[in-house]
């Protein structure tokens, strides 16, 4: 009798505990955080500076997180911070877009389906952070707490940069983005001598 009364005041206890962690602490969601960490260094002699962009991704979940293997569109669907993705496609897993702002009538243009950023591959394109595991067929994944840094280098003309970079996992729903701004100054005599 005693033995029963424990083995069913455990499974309350433990089905109270289970519905805690999955509904009221959300232990079955992913979660991830991304920070833009973006230098600029002019070069001597140039009118371009060297700009590095630095993706720091951190798993902030209790589970898993697994980059989608294929790039189709996402349905339309509403995400929980009131944000729509209608048809939108994203060519990599994780990507890296940068663009330059650029006055136009009064107002700033940004085009993201606008290709005219030069990178180090010398290619106009948006970049996947994930090439070299694209390349080779691994998957990629960031355990609950792991940090990662993925970082490109630029070469840019002076100008107004917005950078955007997209995360999308391999669950449904799971969309991640973080966009940042940056400068690149007027390269002059006067900062190149330092």
């Amino acid at each position: 009798m005693v033995q029963s009364l424990g083995v069913t005041l455990g499974v309350i206890v433990g089905g109270g505990w289970a519905w805690y962690r999955f509904l009221v602490q959300r232990a079955s969601e992913t979660a991830l955080s991304i920070d833009l960490v973006i230098t600029v260094a002019p070069l001597t002699g140039s009118h371009a500076s060297l700009v590095f962009v630095d993706t720091v991704l951190q798993n902030s979940g209790n589970r898993r997180l697994i980059a989608s293997s294929r790039r189709p569109a996402l349905p339309s669907e509403q995400r929980s911070n009131g944000a729509s993705y209608v048809g939108e496609s994203f060519p990599h897993a994780l990507g890296l877009s940068v663009r330059r702002v650029t006055p136009k009538d009064g107002t700033l243009a940004i085009s993201w389906e606008s290709y005219g950023v030069k990178t180090r591959h010398d290619m106009d394109r948006d970049l996947s952070l994930l090439e070299l595991y694209e390349r080779t067929g691994q998957p990629f994944w960031l355990e609950p707490g792991e940090i990662i840094h993925f970082g490109e280098p630029f070469l840019l003309d002076q100008g107004h940069y917005i950078a955007r970079v997209t995360f999308v996992g391999k669950r449904r729903g799971e969309l991640w983005r973080r966009t940042d701004r940056f400068q690149v100054p007027v390269v002059t005599p006067e900062n190149d001598a330092h």
